[in-house]
């Protein structure tokens, strides 16, 4: 039988996710943005006895009455197989009993899921459903080679016109955030506030690099990551009209 213990320590806690090959979105610094933006954050670590061997960044949001809260676990648990039931079960009852969490929802960072029983596949979301899985440590020809024709020919081209930088100033953050206006105006989809994605790039720091592509001075193109020792994940990312030419 396990036992759920909450975790204060960042250090203790971030050592434990990137030595364990967890998702970014299960660091620390993540539960802070998310803290400052209406989410209480529960860092939730699992022991059999003195052994640690799971652990669940737990975000947890208020509800109008009757529905009291909503919890919810990012790309997690982070957790041994043979305990992952008896976690996911813990995790539920500890949100039920201190939050008054009406669900609780997890979107694992696994290709294939095996639901436990009497969990229930949820036909919502909160991140993507899908998305594309790259191979970082195959080469770039390789990782070409499986790309569309028509992929390839587009980084081609682009790739011989625009230059590749790291954002690395609040001006620059600006930039992408007036780019990212752009595209979901195009795109038709929503954003948070701008406050918002300026405390991912406090907040996450080294775990949140954002990549910009210019046209000779002018920014036209970003991709804004959120990295751990296993996994970088596309958080966001636009392009101007002009970045789409070239």
């Amino acid at each position: 039988m396990i036992e759920l213990q909450r975790c204060s320590d960042k250090e203790l806690w971030d050592e434990y996710v990137l030595e364990h090959g967890g998702h970014p979105l299960q660091l620390w610094a993540w539960g802070q943005v998310k803290a400052g933006h209406g989410w209480v954050p529960e860092r939730v670590f699992a022991y059999d006895e003195d052994k640690l061997v799971g652990a669940a960044q737990v975000l947890v949001r208020r509800l109008p009455t009757p529905l009291r809260a909503f919890a919810y676990v990012p790309r997690g648990p982070i957790i041994n197989a043979e305990y992952e039931t008896e976690f996911l079960n813990r995790l539920a009852t500890l949100v039920k009993r201190d939050h008054h969490a009406v669900a609780l929802s997890i979107e694992p960072d696994v290709e294939q899921f095996e639901r436990p029983d009497g969990w229930v596949r949820s036909t919502n979301k909160v991140l993507s459903a899908e998305t594309i899985l790259l191979n970082l440590s195959l080469s770039e020809s390789d990782l070409l080679a499986d790309m569309a024709k028509k992929t390839r020919q587009y980084i081609r081209k682009s790739g011989a016109d625009v230059k590749i930088k790291t954002v690395k100033s609040r001006e620059a953050v600006e930039q992408c955030l007036a780019i990212y206006k752009q595209t979901a105006h195009r795109a038709g989809f929503n954003l948070h506030n701008e406050q918002y994605y300026r405390d991912v790039f406090m907040q996450m720091q080294d775990h949140s690099p954002i990549f910009a592509a210019y046209d000779g001075d002018e920014m036209v193109a970003f991709l804004w990551l959120a990295i751990s020792e296993a996994t970088a994940y596309e958080l966001y990312g636009g392009v101007t009209e002009r970045g789409q030419e070239i």
